[in-house]
């Protein structure tokens, strides 16, 4: 099934206190004269045997090799279906000839196959997201079943899809990674992959409703948190594990976004709370230009996605057409900024990944390029794409001491879309097609 792909100066650690990253050697080079090689093939080449693995074994390996069902998009077999449907698409759009179509159909039945298996040993979770939840396995299969041009499965998944409005109004969650944004989540990707004018073979259900009644629930929710706990100025707030996280997993930054793209949906006076929020947020940001992991935190550490900088270009793209004056231009340095802190701090010693990890940070490049048009944003984003495989950096990364790990060097989950190396896959797809490219499970 993969033969055609397969056919087809040191890095010194930052002398910071809290060392995160190791210096990024592309920081003082003129990018426009590297000659960086776009093309994803051969590195994804020795990516794939691992994702094919787990799908064989419908089980995902831990740091310390043995086998573990994991069932969700962020961690297990639901991202490594969501994976082979982005190399589906990837080898339809971009690859010609006869092999790259019989390609093409393998990973989407491939992908259809994996969601099904994770539909089937998991059809009820208790969270309500696109990343931890029933509807990431549900949207996948509409989107893989539509694709492949079986539009009676992509009509019944939709469906059961929108039978989560009303558990996702009683979560205890809003936030994207497990909660109530998460659904949105699942809801827009759903309809932006089908088309917002409805698609000819496919039941045109009332999407609109289910979007407007979730957001407003979370708007309702972030408006009493921030009254009950005292938080001044702010309009809204919200908590995750008890705590008022700000970044894009967790916190006020991926809620804002998932709100920002109903913001149309929206009652006026929610809309009014939404942009107060988003002008408290723009104002706590570090002076460096990171964003601080919760409220009330001093310290400058983290820049990654889902607690850092990395987000704050997702939710300009998702907010700038819906707020004006200085509100946008704030908006639009901020994430100017956000950018330029990921590339002086963006090579962390994490690893590679999507949520904590390169690739993940590398994806803000790929948004800036796509919000301003400006190439030195797809620049930084290739020199990223080189340093996933940069032997110091690998070095580095297998070497440094993180207590949050099971295994020291080794992610938790070393074959997942969030934390190992399907993430990888994609961003390495979209690098090389960036006026489509998205985050998965965070951007349209």
């Amino acid at each position: 099934m993969t033969d055609y792909f397969y056919r087809a100066s040191k890095l010194d650690l930052c002398t910071m206190s809290h060392a995160r990253y190791v210096s990024n050697r592309f920081v003082a080079v003129d990018l426009s004269a590297q000659k960086f090689d776009p093309d994803p093939i051969p590195h994804i080449n020795k990516l794939l045997p691992g994702l094919n693995a787990c799908a064989a074994r419908t089980a995902m390996p831990t740091s310390s090799g043995k086998q573990k069902p994991n069932y969700s998009v962020y961690t297990g077999l639901g991202g490594i279906a969501l994976t082979f449907l982005r190399l589906g698409l990837y080898c339809r759009d971009k690859m010609e000839g006869r092999e790259a179509e019989c390609l093409s159909s393998d990973y989407l039945l491939l992908a259809r196959d994996t969601a099904l298996a994770c539909l089937q040993a998991k059809p009820v979770s208790s969270e309500v997201s696109f990343f931890c939840g029933t509807p990431g396995h549900l949207a996948i299969l509409c989107i893989v079943s539509h694709t492949l041009r079986d539009d009676a499965a992509a009509n019944g998944y939709l469906s059961d899809l929108l039978q989560w409005v009303a558990p996702a109004l009683k979560h205890s969650e809003d936030e994207l990674l497990f909660g109530r944004a998460g659904y949105l989540y699942a809801l827009l990707w759903v309809r932006h992959q089908l088309g917002l004018g409805g698609v000819e073979g496919l039941d045109t259900p009332d999407l609109d409703t289910p979007l407007r009644h979730v957001a407003e629930q979370i708007v309702t929710s972030g408006k009493m948190s921030a009254e009950g706990f005292g938080y001044e100025g702010w309009p809204m707030m919200w908590h995750c594990f008890e705590s008022p996280y700000l970044g894009a997993a967790h916190g006020a930054t991926g809620i804002l976004t998932m709100l920002f793209h109903c913001f149309c949906l929206l009652s006026t006076r929610s809309q009014h709370l939404v942009v107060g929020t988003l002008e408290k947020l723009l104002a706590t940001i570090h002076a460096s230009g990171n964003l601080p992991i919760q409220l009330r935190d001093e310290h400058d550490k983290q820049v990654h996605w889902c607690h850092g900088a990395s987000g704050l270009p997702g939710l300009a793209q998702a907010a700038e057409p819906h707020v004006s004056g200085t509100t946008r231009h704030a908006l639009r340095e901020a994430a100017l900024k956000a950018g330029e802190v990921v590339w002086e701090r963006g090579v962390i010693l994490k690893g590679t990944g999507l949520c904590h990890g390169v690739a993940g940070n590398a994806y803000a490049f790929l948004t800036l390029y796509r919000l301003t048009g400006d190439g030195t944003h797809l620049l930084r984003a290739r020199a990223f794409a080189e340093l996933t495989r940069d032997t110091d950096v690998l070095r580095a990364q297998a070497e440094a001491p993180d207590r949050q790990r099971k295994v020291p060097g080794v992610p938790d989950s070393p074959c997942s879309l969030m934390e190992g190396s399907a993430g990888l896959v994609c961003f390495l797809l979209d690098a090389n097609q960036p006026a489509k490219s998205a985050f998965p499970g965070w951007e349209l």
